[in-house]
């Protein structure tokens, strides 16, 4: 893949990453919706208990929805940092990397995509394979998992 080649397709990957954070994002809003709903609509009940035990669990999925939606909207906030889509020499953050094992792209943690028919692997820099990565160049090679790795291309 040349450089041009490299930077539109990492330009493309860089848009998907984003349309998949915010249709989480939006399932999650429409979800955190749903349940704030429930609750203030949620009337009391001859059974106390049982009404107190129902909106606690209520409560309690509207919390992690908005952990869930925090975690996201952080992600989304270092997807934008990110920085140039300009090749690098070695191994870093936005980098994307081919190896004999795969296709990574070094931003966020969403996982599997498919760009253009390419299988690539959206991860986290603090991701254990992307500290195994950081700092190696071209053609390197590098075990992680018990499997070897070789650095065919940085971009």
């Amino acid at each position: 893949m040349d450089d041009l080649t490299a930077l539109n397709f990492k330009e493309s990957l860089r848009t998907a990453c984003h349309q998949q954070l915010q249709t989480k994002l939006q399932t999650l809003a429409l979800a955190l919706s749903e349940i704030t709903e429930s609750i203030n609509t949620e009337t009391k009940s001859s059974v106390g208990d049982k009404h107190e035990t129902a909106r606690a669990r209520m409560q309690f999925e509207q919390d992690k929805l908005n952990g869930q939606i925090a975690e996201l909207k952080l992600m989304q906030a270092e997807l934008e940092k990110s920085g140039s889509l300009a090749a690098s020499d070695t191994v870093g953050t936005n980098s994307l990397v081919t190896t004999s094992a795969g296709t990574f792209y070094i931003v966020v943690a969403i996982g599997k995509l498919i760009i253009n028919d390419k299988e690539v692997y959206v991860i986290s820099p603090a991701s254990p394979l992307a500290k195994a990565m950081k700092g190696l160049g071209n053609q390197d090679e590098f075990t992680f998992n018990k499997l070897s790795y070789k650095i065919k291309s940085i971009h």
